[in-house]
């Protein structure tokens, strides 16, 4: 009898002990995903004298949406903030029509969070934001739409895949495409057709049926920074790097060949990170890049990214923007690769420069 009671107390200590690692690990995981790097641009020099409260909303709205953890790395539709808007089809942004309007130019603008917008005040601040007030100063005789397909994490194998599976049902007249840092940046796993295991689906499920549940965010972080670690992410071994760009060649070829056929135009563009091109970086700026060996090797493998983009043959509009802020001399950049508001307006700008001739042709 005695030897009886005691499994049981074991069996109840065990699990009351399982219970309590469990509750330790999610209290980790919970203060983890509460400073996630997304939100370090709190402590940034580039807001000083940006109002906290505001801060604290941008950080907080980012930290509640919902993700779906698709293939496409698409978010939860039907999400509204303060500072962010989700709309009935995933995108950031206003909801607009499935069908196009009569006398519309659709603009799709598809990349990862810098795209999307991550430490931006609103959704018009964004890239995207700011390019529909661009064209809109244009005053043309047709409506010009632009629509935020950014998404947090997203590389040239999601994009193209959003691109052939969601973006052509909705009739875009162009897509834009902005990247490169995910593409340097994210282990070789997670580029390559096979990326789906066990694990990480098993996670991502997870994360759809438990969003309060954080332990699957810090278990796949953690596992992302191994992968980064072991496979490639920086990558230091140049067989690797050209694997990469291979892939992201074929990945974009592909969907420039498609544009051909189905008559959209495309556009491809290499996107600046902090090191890239001649900016005169402020003190700040400085610090951030010599914070990390691995920024400088970025910087420096963006450049074969350009070379790269100059081989997409199927490819009509492919543009180097790595050099965009060669002439600004304030702070443009709160870590690696996200700007400041003042940034995404920079190369908004830009974009409608060379949307002009394309839109000018049409109408």
């Amino acid at each position: 009898m005695s030897v009886e009671v005691s499994y049981k107390k074991q069996t109840v200590l065990v699990l009351l002990l399982f219970f309590v690692i469990l509750v330790v690990v999610e209290a980790i995981a919970t203060l983890f995903v509460m400073n996630i790097t997304v939100c370090k641009f709190k402590d940034s020099e580039l807001f000083e004298n940006t109002d906290p409260k505001l801060l604290e909303k941008i950080c907080d709205d980012y930290l509640s949406l919902h993700r779906t953890y698709n293939e496409y790395y698409q978010l939860t539709p039907n999400q509204y903030f303060d500072t962010i808007s989700i709309n009935e089809f995933g995108f950031r942004g206003l909801d607009f029509s499935y069908e196009k309007p009569q006398n519309t130019f659709r603009i799709f603008m598809v990349g990862g969070s810098t795209v999307f917008g991550v430490g931006s005040s609103s959704d018009e601040t964004t890239i995207p934001g700011y390019l529909q007030k661009n064209l809109n100063d244009f005053s043309l005789s047709s409506s010009i739409q632009i629509i935020n397909a950014g998404y947090p994490s997203a590389n040239s194998l999601s994009e193209s895949k959003l691109v052939k599976d969601v973006l052509l049902q909705f009739d875009p007249d162009v897509i834009i495409v902005y990247d490169g840092w995910n593409e340097i940046t994210e282990p070789v796993e997670m580029l390559q057709h096979s990326n789906r295991n066990i694990v990480s689906t098993f996670l991502k499920d997870m994360r759809v049926f438990l969003p309060f549940y954080n332990t699957p965010v810090l278990i796949s972080e953690l596992g992302a920074k191994f992968l980064a670690q072991f496979s490639g992410a920086p990558s230091l071994d140049e067989e690797l790097d050209q694997q990469k760009i291979v892939w992201w060649k074929n990945n974009w070829n592909e969907i420039c060949e498609l544009s051909h056929e189905q008559g959209f135009d495309i556009i491809i563009s290499i996107q600046p990170i902090i090191g890239t091109g001649n900016k005169l970086l402020t003190v700040n700026e400085k610090q951030i890049l010599d914070s990390n060996p691995s920024y400088v090797i970025h910087s420096k493998l963006i450049s074969d990214y350009v070379s790269a983009m100059y081989d997409l043959k199927k490819c009509n509009h492919t543009f180097d923007l790595t050099t965009i802020f060669d002439n600004v001399s304030e702070q443009i950049y709160f870590d690696q690769g996200h700007m400041s508001d003042n940034g995404n307006l920079i190369v908004a700008k830009k974009f409608a420069e060379l949307l002009y001739p394309i839109l000018k042709n049409e109408f």
